[in-house]
């Protein structure tokens, strides 16, 4: 849809903004998603993220060749596909899950000292 669009107007810069207000849009609408929330619901709200992320992908790649000289194609597409891959591939799918593994077993046995006793000390 994007290239399509690109191609028709010429334009890549539209499409990057309109890309990332539903990207923010869509975001925004998954955090009013609750567990009682209907399926529909759910994925229409993938549909409109899914889209601005699309977009993005697809409009991003005419800034970038258009800036460098033919001969420098192929290494910059190279470094966008491995930096995008890269960035989505992150350490916190291993740092979070231990790290909330660790907190849930230490929050019982979590000394709060004088804000759970009201207590005061004396100077």
């Amino acid at each position: 849809m994007a290239g399509i669009a690109i191609k028709k107007t010429g334009q890549y810069l539209i499409l990057i903004y309109v890309g990332w207000i539903l990207i923010i849009i869509g975001a925004g609408l998954l955090t009013t998603l609750r567990a009682d929330s209907s399926i529909a619901k759910a994925v229409g709200f993938q549909v409109v993220i899914g889209s601005g992320v699309g977009m993005v992908y697809v409009a991003i790649i005419f800034p970038i060749l258009a800036s460098i000289p033919v001969t420098q194609t192929a290494p910059a597409m190279a470094l966008y596909v491995f930096s995008r891959n890269f960035g989505s591939v992150s350490p916190s799918s291993d740092v979070f899950p231990s790290l909330s593994h660790s907190v849930t077993n230490d929050l019982p046995n979590l000394d709060l000292g004088c804000h759970r006793r009201r207590c005061c000390h004396p100077e």
